[in-house]
């Protein structure tokens, strides 16, 4: 599982998964540099991650969002982030697993 599925997981089991301001709050802890976006960069800075696993979560994030090449230099928006935070429906949830297991 990727690191946002697991911050997904987290606020939807405490609770605060339909509180606007701590995702917000989140987010901007995530963004580290204070420019509205979620870089690789901020994650290894604020997350203290290597600069391989920072680029690995980013590349989860991303390929779950559906970007790649200019959408998915810049960043992560919060708009993004919502969209990583929402419950995943059973189907693709099985296919997350798959994928991951076997893929």
């Amino acid at each position: 599982i990727g690191y946002t599925r697991f911050l997904a997981a987290a606020l939807d089991d405490s609770g605060i998964q339909g509180d606007q301001r701590v995702k917000r709050m989140v987010f901007d802890l995530l963004d580290s540099d204070g420019d509205g976006l979620i870089s690789v960069e901020d994650l290894r800075s604020g997350l203290n991650l290597s600069l391989d696993d920072s680029a690995q979560v980013m590349s989860e994030a991303l390929a779950d969002l559906g970007l790649s090449g200019q959408d998915a230099l810049s960043g992560i928006t919060f708009w993004d982030f919502l969209q990583l935070l929402q419950p995943m429906s059973t189907a693709r949830i099985a296919s997350e697993t798959w994928r991951l297991t076997d893929g």
